[in-house]
């Protein structure tokens, strides 16, 4: 259905698309070309001009008739006439030139007289000459002697537009008739356009449909195949020590009974390889049983006393293992694991203790009934008891009477570390923490802590007994490592406890436990109930072959002798191996029984009984969705998804690929067949460079590798041809499917928009870069010159303080278009960020190209600029450009230099005063720094390192009250040959260098020490303000950083205030507040400083969690009416938004007063205090602090009594101030202040 759709869709497409667009574009066009003829409103003003020229010309004529007999006439009526004439004259004059202006601004692309009327050909270009020819005898009817104009002036202009007069007319009508098609023919192209989306809907809905019915069937599948691994997992749990590989040899299982065994959990083995699982066994890691089943070896053979292999396939061996428990035979058996449709996916080997069944020589005949092998057997087994001390689990060592060693058996190494060369020769404390008994306390083994060569400690058993060594009298010592023991007791402890529960009740399984004379021991309700036993049974003591006897009577074991059927399952019984098996009940109740032989020391078993007659039936249903499942693949419906799909399962190995995923990567038709692995197909790829460069094995082991993780995954990649495949790997119950899709066409959309920046349209920093970095190596080889100019918007910061950051960007994206249009075509004109654009192109003389450009950037700002204010008016501003320029090669040939270098350029020319471009130069730069970047920069690195740093601190006062709130801390440098050298000159190279970070560091930790030294010195505590630059607040760690310095100095980090420039929120506001959102939490204070002075908005100040604005000085001290307005306008801001005003530059006392009056809070400048040493403020504290008290007194009930008065107007000022006046002289004694 999908596919017809499809087809459908591209037919009518093809056959009506072409038609369809036409008519629209056709339709469109039309529609304006009669909206503009309509709103033009051509008629009415022809006609209305032919009106005031038949009236002008009959009031000519009157005044010419009153003109030729003035005796006759009244001059009160003939000058009535001649102002009559004078009004229509200059009415007609003005309907002349509003025609004339609505014709000219028609567009001229288009003749739209001729669109609608085809007869006429250049009516409109031919109407606007006539209408500028009538210009001249219009004015001459017009002008104030008109009356010695010729009449025939009129009939000429009459002649002249009557003839248009049913041209404009047919138009006209024509236009309105056209628009009213349009919109007819535009109803039911939407009417058809909905008829499409439903259906189109409806289509979408009923796919999706389907798909969820596919997503379901297929869940049930999986949760079908969990359930089955469940079961095969608890049938394991029960079998004899077992473990299970895959077809790589990586270990999947390893159950309980294995893990007893060998000691090793289950957890530290799966997913081992290179054959760790062979180390428990001999000791080494090599290939056993289980390997010769997936893959058979004639070298290992040999290693097993014999092999078999059964009819079945599997195989069975013996083999010694002297370093398992105290020397064990194991009987083994292996065989392959198949998936469900025989493919081979792993193998299985099962173990069983044979030992007491291999004690004797004819045990073994009978077992193999090959009799060398018996002999051979034999004789190991007799080397080997009398070489037990070599064999020996146990650690066997002589020593002499000083208790020196003399002699060690191989297992001493295993026990403690060391190889027997290690110890002879060595003291007993060596391995023993106390001292070891000798021979007098030989009775009975005692219990000691050994010591491990790695340190560790843990318990033994020491035997002793006295021998004759190579003719000497010697103490042999038997020690046993307790370790394991103790472990086996815990286990046998927590059995004995879950015994002694009584929480079998709660358990939904039939649960039995016996002891080694079977009688029971414990069962909980559910054991009754499923085997449908009495009461009785329950109680401790019941012999289980009561048990027995009572299923046999009941038929429950089938026809037979009752008691041979009791003998013979109480015999199996008493052999206390490990059984599982399944009985059906008459009833059709199936029951899985699986016992386990308990712990040696307590003896009998553990039996469960679990009722698995609903999972039997479901296993059955289960292989029928299976078959079912099967039967719809085969319909290979993955051919029809325009993505390519694979599926591949557990072991990575491919189970369907449909034909899209196919021809993305022309894959050859062989390394799609089902079970090719993941790793062929990515070799594949990476041979054909679809990774990049680099190894091709480690690339597909990667790609394996995260194949393996079963994580959901999304990446690009991109292949040699150019092509993106975006790859998802999403996991399944058993495998995973990877998801490719044809992504080139979205990628390049995207970078196209990554590249563009939104406001302005221009190209990105980073995409002008790039653009760049290709663009100078062909200039280079064409021996070509280049200009590069960086722009700035001269006062932006102030028009986007005032008017917001929408007026802002609406005048940003204006200058851009300018720029951008008066740019060459192949110029490359891109946003640097803030109000900053930068300007490249190719030139054969790069000076001369420069100042070309220049001259007509200053004439493209030259027009004002329109913008909708905030209150819905329409104003204009005023804006220039200064710019810095650099020429290459000239002035350099690498990127990162070139843009140093052209913006030390562009902030010379804008400290000039605005609208100033400026060529980059070393001069000019260092008349702007003071100083030579490079020896300043090495001079800075010599600073720090020599600490030619110190502090000063400027007092921050509450205008209000006039007391102190704190102190700015102002880094100074002191230079051994320049003297003191201006913040001004270096921290701007500082920034630059990255060398800001270690100053910045320094400034934060000498701050805080010193105010913590303050404050222990009994000053009261206040707030401390430190800059942090943009650079250092970028910088990795930083709020680390601060903490630790507070921690170190002790500083709280309620009087600490970090003050930020409004750069740092520029490029990513989302980070920064993250950042700041982390220092607050520390406890500090933020403030945003110099305020109003950079490319920033006041939004931002709603979405960042600052405590502090601060006026930059420049306002405060400016001579400009608009700075104070500035100024009100952010104070009024910061109170709305509840945040302290801090302003800078304070000198007057006038200032101080303005500020005050405009409700700012704290001011800071040479008014109060210069930046102070620190010992001159230690003296400023003091004097501030006893003028403070000295007027404690009054200084308080003049706080209190202070009374701040708003009013309305001017004379209100003044009667409130002559009333207050008049009320200070009649009571001197308060000492009022106005």
């Amino acid at each position: 259905m999908c596919a017809l759709i499809c087809v459908l869709g591209v037919f009518s497409a093809t056959r009506y698309g072409d038609d369809l667009i036409r008519k629209i574009v056709g339709d469109r066009e039309t529609v304006e070309h009669a909206r503009v003829l309509i709103e033009a409103d051509l008629v009415a003003k022809l006609d209305e001009l032919l009106g005031s020229l038949s009236l002008h010309q009959k009031l000519v004529a009157l005044d010419r008739q009153l003109a030729s007999d003035p005796p006759a006439v009244d001059s009160d009526v003939h000058s009535a006439s001649r102002e009559i004439l004078a009004r229509v004259s200059s009415r007609l004059n003005r309907q002349y030139h509003v025609f004339r202006s609505t014709m000219e601004q028609l567009p001229k692309s288009t003749d739209l007289f001729t669109h609608f009327l085809p007869q006429y050909d250049d009516i409109q270009a031919r109407l606007c000459a006539d209408l500028e020819s009538l210009e001249a005898p219009l004015l001459t009817i017009t002008r104030g002697s008109s009356t010695a104009a010729p009449l025939q002036q009129h009939d000429l202009i009459r002649d002249t537009l009557s003839r248009y007069q049913l041209i404009v007319s047919q138009v006209s009508s024509r236009a309105s008739l056209a628009l009213e098609r349009t919109i007819a023919v535009g109803a039911d192209q939407l009417l058809f356009f909905i008829q499409a989306v439903i259906i189109g809907l409806a289509v979408l809905m009923s796919v999706f449909i389907v798909l969820l019915l596919q997503w379901r069937d297929r869940a049930r599948v999986r949760e079908s195949a969990a359930e089955a691994y469940e079961s095969l997992v608890g049938v394991m749990e029960f079998m004899d020590p077992s473990w299970a590989i895959d077809t790589s040899g990586t270990v999947i299982y390893w159950n309980r009974a294995v893990e007893k065994l060998t000691g090793i959990p289950a957890d530290e083995m799966i997913g081992k390889s290179n054959h760790e699982y062979a180390l428990p066994f001999y000791g080494e890691r090599r290939k056993v049983l289980i390997d010769l089943i997936l893959e058979w070896d004639e070298t290992i053979q040999e290693k097993y006393v014999f092999i078999d292999q059964l009819e079945d396939g599997s195989i069975s061996a013996a083999s010694f293992h002297p370093d398992l428990g105290s020397g064990s035979y194991l009987a083994s058996s292996a065989q392959l694991l198949k998936s469900s449709s025989g493919k081979v996916i792993g193998a299985m080997e099962t173990v069983k203790d044979i030992t007491e069944q291999k004690q004797s020589q004819e045990e073994l005949f009978k077992l193999k009934g090959e009799g060398q092998q018996a002999l051979r057997l034999a004789e190991e087994r007799l080397s080997a008891l009398q070489s037990v001390r070599e064999t020996s689990a146990d650690a066997m060592i002589t020593f002499d009477a000083e208790k020196n060693i003399r002699s060690a058996n191989p297992a001493v190494e295993r026990i403690f570390g060391y190889s027997p060369s290690e110890l002879i020769g060595r003291s007993m404390r060596m391995i023993c923490d106390s001292d070891c008994p000798t021979s007098t306390d030989q009775d009975e083994p005692v219990e000691l802590e050994g010591l491990h060569k790695d340190g560790s400690r843990f318990p033994i058993s020491v035997s002793v007994s006295q021998i004759i060594e190579d003719g000497k009298a010697a103490t042999l010592v038997t020690i046993r490592d307790l370790r394991a023991v103790r472990e086996q007791e815990k286990q046998i402890s927590h059995l004995e406890s879950l015994l002694s529960l009584k929480s079998f009740d709660f358990i939904d399984q039939g649960i039995s436990v016996f002891d080694r004379d079977l009688k029971l021991l414990s069962a909980n309700q559910a054991f009754l109930d499923l085997l449908e036993f009495p009461e009785e049974f329950r109680m401790p003591g019941t012999p289980f072959d009561a048990m027995l006897r009572f299923n046999a009577e009941r038929g429950e074991y089938g026809e037979g002798d009752i008691e041979q059927q009791v003998q013979d399952r109480l015999a199996l019984a008493k052999k206390f191996e490990p059984h599982e098996f399944e009985r059906t009940r008459k009833d059709g109740v199936i029951i899985h029984i699986a016992g386990t032989p308990i712990d040696e020391g307590i003896g009998g078993f553990i039996t469960v009984y679990t009722d698995v007659t609903r999972a039997r039936r479901y296993e059955e249903q289960q292989q029928q969705e299976i078959k079912q499942l099967e039967s719809v693949l085969h319909l290979e419906a993955m051919d029809h998804i325009g993505v390519g799909v694979a599926v591949y399962d557990d072991d990575l190995k491919l189970i369907r690929a449909n034909h899209a995923h196919r021809d993305l990567y022309d894959f050859p038709e062989a390394l799609l067949e089902p079970g090719t692995p993941a790793a062929s197909l990515a070799r594949f790829l990476a041979e054909l460079g679809a990774y990049g460069e680099g190894d091709v094995d480690e690339q597909v082991n990667q790609v394996v590798e995260a194949l393996s993780s079963r994580e959901e995954r999304r990446r690009d990649l991109r292949l040699p041809s150019g092509r993106i495949i975006e790859i998802r790997s999403n996991p399944l119950e058993g495998g995973v499917v990877l998801v490719h899709t044809d992504v080139t066409d979205a990628r390049e959309a995207l970078r196209k928009a990554r590249s563009t920046d939104p406001v302005t349209g221009l190209f990105t920093i980073e995409a002008v870069t790039e653009r760049v970095e290709r663009y100078f190596p062909q200039l280079q080889e064409r021996g070509r010159q280049s200009i590069g100019i960086r722009l700035q918007i001269d006062r932006f910061g102030m028009v986007n303080e005032i008017y917001g950051q929408n007026v802002g960007d609406q005048l940003l994206k204006q200058v851009s278009q300018r720029v951008r249009g008066v740019a060459s075509d192949d110029a490359i004109v891109g946003r640097a960020g803030g109000n900053e654009l930068v300007l490249i192109d190719e030139a054969i003389d790069a000076s001369n190209m420069a100042n070309s450009v220049v001259k007509v950037l200053r004439e493209a700002m030259r027009p004002p600029f329109y913008f909708r204010a905030p209150d819905g008016t329409r104003q204009n501003i005023s804006l220039t450009l200064s710019g810095g320029i650099v020429c290459f090669p000239q002035n350099g040939t690498e990127l990162d230099d070139l843009i140093n270098k052209s913006r030390l350029a562009m902030q010379y020319a804008a400290s000039q005063g605005g609208d100033s471009f400026r060529f980059f130069d070393w001069k000019a730069t260092r008349r702007r720094f003071t100083s030579d970047r490079i020896s300043i920069e090495n001079d800075l690195r010599t600073a720090i390192e020599q600490g030619q740093f110190f502090l000063h601190y400027q007092p921050q006062i509450e205008l209000q009250s006039g007391s102190m709130h704190g102190c700015e801390a102002l880094i100074r440098w002191d230079h051994p040959k320049q003297g003191l050298v201006s913040p001004l000159d270096f921290i701007p190279v500082a920034e630059e260098t990255g060398l800001i970070v270690p100053i910045g560091d320094w400034v934060l930790r000498t701050a805080c020490r010193q105010a913590k030294q303050w404050q222990d010195d009994g000053h009261s505590p206040f707030v401390l303000s430190v800059n942090v630059s943009a650079i250092q607040f970028r910088n990795e760690g930083i709020v680390d950083g601060i903490r630790s310095v507070l921690e170190e100095t002790g500083l709280e980090p309620r009087y600490l205030e970090l003050e930020l420039t409004e750069s740092i929120v520029a490029d990513d506001l989302e980070g920064t507040r993250q950042i700041l959102d982390e220092l607050k939490a520390l406890g500090l204070s933020l403030a945003i400083d110099d305020f109003g002075t950079g490319y920033s908005s006041l939004a931002y100040l709603t979405q960042l969690p600052f405590d502090t604005l601060k006026i930059d000085q420049a306002f405060v001290r400016g001579k400009e009416k608009h700075n104070w307005a500035i100024v009100r306008a952010v104070c009024q801001l910061a109170r709305s938004l509840g945040l302290s005003i801090v302003a800078e530059g304070v000198e007057t006392i006038d200032h101080a007063d303005m500020l005050t009056g405009l409700g700012c809070h704290i001011g800071q400048g040479y008014y109060f205090s210069r930046p102070l040493p620190t010992d001159d403020l230690e003296n400023y504290f003091a004097e501030h602090d006893s003028r403070d008290a000295g007027s404690d007194s009054d200084g308080e009930e003049r706080k209190k009594s202070k009374l701040r008065v708003g009013l309305p107007t001017f004379g209100a000022i003044d009667q409130f101030q002559n009333t207050a006046l008049a009320f200070r002289a009649e009571h001197p004694s308060l000492g009022m202040e106005i």
